[in-house]
């Protein structure tokens, strides 16, 4: 599988599960991701968005104080991969205003006992994912990169494991 990153992309501002879909029931399908209405072309200046746009779970803190570039997507990601290994997000509330708070504060853990089952790569990916400012965050480009990203993509993860995670992923509903 190879990956490229253009100069100019469509920066999303709004990635979360339900905007992931397949493009068929086909065993090999391609992954398409939908519902471009929040996005824009982003040039590869790091010149700042203003808008606020998301979803609580999902949103990157800098989103909620209005002052973010591209690396929003990779916190919005870095979420659904956690959500994806754990079947919980990392930051959860009573309501949107909870969720947005701890988003805002950028503290998660890996304290439940699912994470015991989770290798240190998928957790150190999941952390520069999650890295709060997003100067030090993962690039797309390292992300591509990361030693956990190769091993999924040269087929050599658990089976087992990822039939978990994708039920775990089926039980994640969003209220």
């Amino acid at each position: 599988m190879i990956f490229s990153i253009p100069v100019a992309f469509k920066k999303n501002r709004d990635l979360k599960p339900e905007n992931i879909l397949y493009e068929s029931k086909k065993g090999d399908s391609i992954l398409k991701i939908i519902d471009f209405g929040t996005s824009r072309y982003f040039e590869r200046s790091f010149a700042k968005m203003k808008q606020k746009f998301g979803t609580p779970y999902y949103i990157a803190p800098e989103v909620l104080k209005k002052d973010y570039n591209e690396k929003c997507d990779i916190w919005s990601c870095g979420v659904i991969l956690y959500i994806m290994l754990s079947g919980s997000p990392p930051f959860n509330g009573d309501n949107n205003e909870e969720i947005m708070d701890n988003v805002l504060r950028g503290e998660y853990n890996f304290d439940a006992p699912i994470w015991s089952e989770v290798s240190d790569n998928a957790q150190n990916l999941i952390k520069h994912m999650l890295e709060y400012d997003p100067m030090l965050r993962y690039s797309a480009e390292q992300v591509l990169q990361d030693p956990w990203f190769k091993i999924v993509l040269e087929d050599s993860y658990d089976k087992p494991f990822a039939r978990r995670t994708l039920s775990q992923m089926k039980g994640f509903r969003v209220i």
